[in-house]
C-alpha cells in the first residue's frame, strides 16, 4: 500500500468509511489501455484538421483525448488517496503512458491491414464479460464464502444498504461503460484479435513437443548487427566460420570474436536448457536442435542480434513424468510460448517500420526515451528525446504540460552526463514555473555530489518546507542526520514519516475489519480517518499483449 503523498493536513478531512472506500475503489476500476481514444473531440490543432492530432501512425491520425483522460483520472485518483499531483509523478506516468499508447497504435494499424475487424458485437461482449468480473469480485468481497448461493439481486440490495440507494448494479454498469469509450475497446480488441490469429497459427508435431525437452549445452559466437550493418556482421561471421573449417577451437575463437559479454569469457558456453524453459531465441534453438553433440553451423544463424554460431556440447531428452499423460497440456504451453515469440518479434518489426509523424513534440520526446528504455537506441534516442522535450518546453512556455518536461529533461540530461545542463534545467523549472519537492530533492542530491553544498543545503531546506510527503521526509531525515547535521529538521522529517506510518497501518487495520463478510450484526460501516489509496484492479478481457515488454536485451542467447 502506497503512503506517497499523504499530506499531513488531511488528518483532519471528514473521511468516508473504509468499506466504502473499498467497494468505490473496486466498482471504479480504471482498465489500464494504453491505446488512443477518440478521433472526434473538441481540441483543434494548428493543421486545421479538426482534432487535436498527436501523432500519425501509418497515415492513421490520433488525437491525445485518451492521453488527457488518462491523465486526468490519475490526477483524480492522487487526490482522492490524499496526494499531491507533481510534475515529477507526472513525467513518470507520460514515461510509460506515451510509449504504450503509441505501440498499440501501431499494431492495431497492423491488424486492420492484416483483415482483423471489430464489431459493435464484440465491444458489446466485452463490457459484458467486464461486468461479469467485477459482479463476482463484489460478491467475493461482500459474501466471502457464502458468494456462491448469492444473486445479482442479493448483491444490488448490500451494495444500497452499505454505499446507499443510488450505488446498486446499475452504478456497477455505469462505471463501467464511462471507463473506456468504444475506441479504447476497439483498439485493445484488435490487438488482441491480432494476437489471437498469430497463435493459432503455430503448429506444433510430436517431434517438435519431444525436442522442446532436450537439454542442450552450447557454445556461441555472436557476431552484433547492431554495432556494425548487417552485411558486415554476416561477412564477420562466415569469416570466423571459415577459420572453425581450419581447425581453430571454437572456445578460442569465442573469447576473441563474440559480441556477447555473458559467454565470450568462458569460451561462449551455456549450461543446459530446453527450448521449453529457456528463453533463448527460437532460431538460436532450433538451430542447434540440427546439430549432433560436437557439430557447429556451417552458416551463420540470424537473430534479431545479430549473427550467431553455434557449437552443441550434448544433448539429452528429459521429459516430464506425465507427459503421455498430459501431451495436449504441454502442447498448448509450447504453441502459447511460440505465439507469444513471433508476437514479440513482429511487434518489434512493426516498430521500426511504422511511418510515424508527430505533432506533438511531448509525444516524440516520450517516443525516443521509451525507445531508449527498451534497449533500442541508447546515446542517439536519448538526444533526440532530449531536442524534443526543448522544444515542447519552448512552445508550450506558459501551459503546466511542460512542466513535466522539465523533470524529464534533467534526467535525460543526467543520463547523458550533463550534470551541469541538467542542474540548470530543474533551477530554471522551478524558479519561474512550478514547486515540486521530488525535483528539489533531485536538484538538491546533484548539487551535493558536485561540491555545492551551500546550495544544495537551501534547496534540502525548501523541499522540507513546500511538503509534507512523508517518502521525501524519510530521505529528508538521513540527510539531515548525515549529510547536513540539522537535529531538530531531522526530528520534524522524522516525525512527519512515522505519523503517516501510523495513519498507514490505522487505515489497514480498518480495511481489513471492513472487507470481512457481511453479517446480521456487522455494522454498515467502519470509520477510517483516511481514505485508503487502494489501487483499483482492471477490469476487460485478461492480459493485453501489446503490453508485453520487450526491453530485456542482455547479453546472453536467450535474448541475443
Amino acid at each position: 500500500m502506497s503512503i506517497i503523498k499523504i499530506r499531513e493536513q488531511a488528518v483532519n478531512k471528514i473521511m468516508m468509511p473504509a468499506v466504502i472506500v473499498i467497494l468505490i475503489a473496486m466498482l471504479v476500476s480504471i482498465f489500464v489501455s494504453f491505446s488512443p481514444g477518440s478521433r472526434s473531440g473538441p481540441d483543434k490543432d494548428s493543421t486545421g484538421d479538426g482534432v487535436r492530432t498527436a501523432f500519425i501512425v501509418n497515415g492513421d491520425k490520433i488525437s491525445d483525448a485518451f492521453y488527457r483522460a488518462q491523465l486526468e483520472r490519475a490526477k483524480e485518483q492522487a487526490k482522492q488517496s490524499g496526494q499531491e499531483w507533481s510534475p515529477t509523478q507526472a513525467a513518470r506516468i507520460k514515461s510509460q503512458l506515451i510509449p504504450q499508447m503509441i505501440q498499440q497504435a501501431i499494431v492495431a494499424s497492423a491488424a486492420q491491414s492484416d483483415g482483423v475487424r471489430v464489431s459493435g458485437r464484440d465491444i458489446s461482449d466485452y463490457k459484458d464479460k467486464a461486468y461479469e468480473q467485477q459482479i463476482g469480485q463484489i460478491k467475493q468481497m461482500v459474501f466471502g464464502d457464502k458468494a456462491k448461493g448469492k444473486t445479482d439481486k442479493d448483491v444490488d440490495r448490500e451494495l444500497r444498504r452499505r454505499l446507499g440507494d443510488d450505488k446498486g448494479l446499475d452504478y456497477v454498469r455505469a462505471q463501467i461503460e464511462s471507463s473506456e469509450s468504444d475506441d479504447t475497446i476497439r483498439l485493445q480488441l484488435l490487438t488482441q484479435k491480432y494476437y489471437d490469429r498469430i497463435l493459432s497459427q503455430q503448429k506444433v508435431t510430436d517431434a517438435d513437443l519431444r525436442d522442446s525437452y532436450r537439454a542442450l549445452t552450447t557454445r556461441h559466437i555472436l557476431i552484433d548487427s547492431n554495432s556494425r550493418s548487417d552485411a558486415a556482421a554476416k561477412k564477420r561471421a562466415e569469416e570466423v566460420i571459415q577459420k572453425l573449417n581450419k581447425g581453430a577451437d571454437f572456445a578460442t575463437l569465442a573469447k576473441q570474436y563474440s559480441d556477447d559479454p555473458g559467454s565470450k569469457d568462458n569460451g561462449g558456453l551455456y549450461p543446459a536448457q530446453t527450448p521449453a524453459e529457456s528463453q533463448f531465441a527460437r532460431e538460436y534453438m532450433d538451430a542447434a536442435l540440427r546439430l549432433k553433440p560436437g557439430e557447429y553451423t556451417k552458416t551463420p544463424v540470424k537473430t534479431q542480434f545479430g549473427y550467431h554460431i553455434i557449437k552443441l556440447e550434448s544433448s539429452e531428452l528429459k521429459l516430464p513424468k506425465d507427459f503421455d499423460k498430459n501431451k495436449d497440456k504441454y502442447r498448448k504451453e509450447l504453441m502459447q510460448k511460440r505465439g507469444g515469440e513471433v508476437f514479440q518479434a513482429k511487434l518489434e518489426q512493426l516498430q521500426k517500420d511504422a511511418k510515424i509523424t508527430f505533432k506533438d513534440p511531448e509525444f516524440e520526446a516520450y517516443y525516443y526515451f521509451g525507445k531508449n528504455s527498451q534497449g533500442a537506441g541508447g546515446y542517439p534516442m536519448l538526444t533526440k528525446a532530449e531536442a524534443a522535450f526543448k522544444r515542447h518546453i519552448q512552445q508550450n512556455a506558459n501551459d503546466p504540460s511542460s512542466d513535466s518536461s522539465y523533470v524529464q529533461l534533467a534526467a535525460i540530461q543526467s543520463m547523458l552526463n550533463h550534470k551541469d545542463d541538467a542542474m540548470k534545467t530543474l533551477q530554471r523549472g522551478l524558479k519561474d514555473k512550478f514547486e515540486d519537492a521530488q525535483a528539489r530533492m533531485t536538484l538538491a542530491d546533484m548539487e551535493f555530489t558536485a561540491g555545492k553544498k551551500k546550495e544544495a543545503l537551501e534547496n534540502y531546506k525548501l523541499a522540507a518546507e513546500v511538503t509534507n510527503d512523508p517518502m521525501v521526509h524519510m530521505q529528508l531525515a538521513t540527510v539531515f542526520k548525515s549529510k547536513f547535521p540539522e537535529p531538530e529538521l531531522a526530528k520534524k522529517s522524522d516525525e512527519i514519516f512515522q505519523a503517516a506510518l501510523k495513519r498507514m497501518q490505522q487505515q489497514r487495520a480498518a480495511q481489513e475489519k471492513a472487507s470481512r463478510p457481511a453479517t446480521k450484526t456487522a455494522p454498515k460501516s467502519t470509520a477510517a480517518k483516511e481514505p485508503s489509496p487502494v489501487k483499483s484492479g482492471k477490469g476487460g478481457q485478461g492480459d493485453n499483449p501489446a503490453g508485453t515488454d520487450s526491453s530485456d536485451k542482455s547479453a546472453a542467447p536467450s535474448k541475443r
